[in-house]
């Protein structure tokens, strides 16, 4: 009778420990035991040691009870998907970590007139908690029955120092333009100063900035320096999580001859259609009030282009 009441309180014990979770138990002398738990109450915790058999702990001695993992039980998956690691514009390692598009835009005619238009530009930023990068470079080309109307490029970087916990921060940047419809060829221009963020949040950028800096023009028929005032507002708003609006507009009054300025204003609309993908409507316009000879003052540009992701 003994025999077979041990036998069925082992068979028992080993039924519990089947369906019991296995725990490694720390004392507070410092002993640990890895057993499954077969029965707990607010007193004390009953274990079926391999060695011991079981084994009832008061909870007074014990200092922690740690779950152990299944083996072969399914896991759930914590952790979040790993992000391919960005390897910079086209696998080189440069501009690694920034954010970086290249648009097109082309559109032309074919009948009793014949039109080219192509427009290409090339946009990167980077920030962090101290510094904000800005690169934009663009080239706009169109031809009209053969004959070019419109042939020019520009290149422009500014970076932001940032200080942390306040919304000022210090800039600097440069400019290289090229036109062959202006009066003339190449204009380098630069410029530092300080900023001021009027509004930040998940939506809303809104940042005003004012400083001193000129411009060089060399070629054609105005070759001068020009010391130039800087007084700007940029503001970024992002409609949704696929739409956002980029527009900003940028006063250079002439600082040797009063009542002269420059103006360049520009609004960028872009739709992501995937992440890799979107479609971006520019409008740009650039006033100098200083244009002599043919060319206008206002040099008004559009386009309708495809983005991509780099």
């Amino acid at each position: 009778m003994r025999l077979t009441t041990s036998l069925f309180t082992l068979i028992s014990l080993s039924l519990c420990a089947s369906f019991a979770s296995a725990a490694i138990i720390h004392l507070k002398n410092g002993d640990t035991l890895n057993a499954p738990i077969i029965a707990e109450t607010n007193e004390s915790v009953t274990l079926l040691h391999d060695s011991l058999g079981s084994v009832t702990i008061n909870r007074s001695q014990i200092s922690e009870i740690l779950a152990e993992k299944k083996a072969g039980a399914p896991q759930a998956d914590s952790e979040e998907p790993t992000t391919p690691e960005d390897q910079g514009l086209l696998a080189s390692g440069f501009m690694k970590d920034w954010g970086r598009e290249l648009d097109i835009g082309l559109s032309g005619a074919e009948g009793n007139s014949q039109k080219f238009n192509l427009h290409a530009g090339f946009g990167a930023d980077y920030s962090d908690d101290e510094d904000v990068w800005k690169f934009r470079t663009a080239y706009d080309s169109a031809q009209s029955d053969n004959e070019t109307s419109q042939n020019q490029f520009f290149a422009d970087l500014q970076k932001d120092w940032l200080r942390p916990g306040s919304l000022w921060f210090t800039y600097a940047q440069g400019r290289y333009d090229w036109d062959e419809f202006k009066d003339w060829d190449h204009r380098i221009s630069g410029s530092g100063g300080v900023g001021y963020q009027f509004l930040k949040n998940d939506t809303w950028l809104v940042k005003g900035k004012a400083a001193l800096g000129g411009n060089q023009t060399f070629g054609g028929n105005d070759e001068k320096f020009s010391p130039e005032a800087i007084l700007g507002l940029d503001a970024d708003w992002k409609i949704s999580d696929k739409e956002s609006l980029s527009m900003g507009t940028t006063f250079y009054p002439n600082l040797r001859d009063s009542g002269e300025f420059r103006n360049i204003s520009t609004l960028d609309w872009k739709i992501s259609m995937d992440a890799a993908m979107g479609i971006k409507i520019g409008l740009s316009n650039e006033y100098d009030s200083e244009a002599i000879g043919d060319t206008k003052e206002n040099d008004f540009k559009y386009n309708a282009s495809l983005v991509w992701g780099l």
